[in-house]
């Protein structure tokens, strides 16, 4: 058996907060934030912005997003990357928002367009990824796979590569899920439990990934109600 976890996981309410200190121990100077035209224009948004100027890093802002992320712009994005010398992602938003840094991430240290990546080995790492999800579901902050369109053949393509495509951070802020509106709430909790069920099913199960699937669906079964009908419940989310 094998279980590993690259990704370093920071939660809790206020959370967002150590964001700054996060990117800051990388040691770079200039990142961008990727996120679409909606959350580029939230407090979280600009809680980032503010807390990376105070860690004495810049930053440029990239909303070129499409709800479900498509080769082109994942090319286009690290073109982005490549000519204002970023030297690290930070994704604010879905799992399509984390799909899209994923990728464009892995294509600039690669030098191959997105579709070369497509159900291929990434021979080396993408470049630092800090993730921000903005909903509760995707889990898209700590796995290894990006899924984006191909849109020459009109199919979905798995990226995937468990040490070269993970994230390196995920801060995963309860804050943020008190405004979303009560349908996403309700899909994005569905969307997490089929997870966990496929977790502990799954022929790839182990002791480590069985215990932790349980504990999800114990936790969605008990919560999932109370956010969905109170957002504002800090306990519940």
């Amino acid at each position: 058996m094998r279980f590993s976890m690259r990704t370093k996981l920071i939660t809790g309410y206020g959370c967002l907060d150590q964001l700054g200190e996060a990117v800051r121990s990388f040691g770079v100077k200039k990142v961008m934030l990727c996120t679409d035209s909606f959350l580029a224009q939230t407090p979280a948004a600009a809680a980032i912005q503010t807390q990376l100027a105070g860690a004495g890093v810049s930053c440029e802002v990239y909303t070129q997003l499409q709800p479900e992320p498509i080769d082109v712009d994942c090319d286009r994005g690290a073109a982005f990357c490549k000519e204002q010398g970023v030297e690290l992602i930070v994704a604010l938003g879905g799992g399509s928002v984390m799909d899209q840094s994923k990728a464009m991430a892995a294509i600039v240290t690669n030098g191959k367009s997105c579709r070369e990546l497509d159900d291929a080995p990434i021979p080396k790492r993408m470049l630092p990824l800090v993730c921000v999800p903005t909903t509760a579901g995707t889990g898209s902050e700590v796995t290894f796979v990006s899924v984006i369109t191909n849109t020459q053949d009109q199919y979905k393509m798995t990226i995937m590569d468990a040490d070269n495509l993970s994230p390196d951070v995920a801060v995963c802020d309860p804050a943020l899920l008190t405004t979303l509106p009560p349908k996403l709430v309700a899909s994005c909790g569905v969307d997490a439990l089929t997870h966990a069920i496929e977790a502990y099913t799954s022929a790839v199960a182990n002791p480590i990934s069985s215990a932790l699937a349980l504990q999800a669906m114990e936790m969605i079964a008990q919560n999932l109600k109370r956010c969905w009908e109170t957002p504002s419940d800090k306990e519940a989310q």
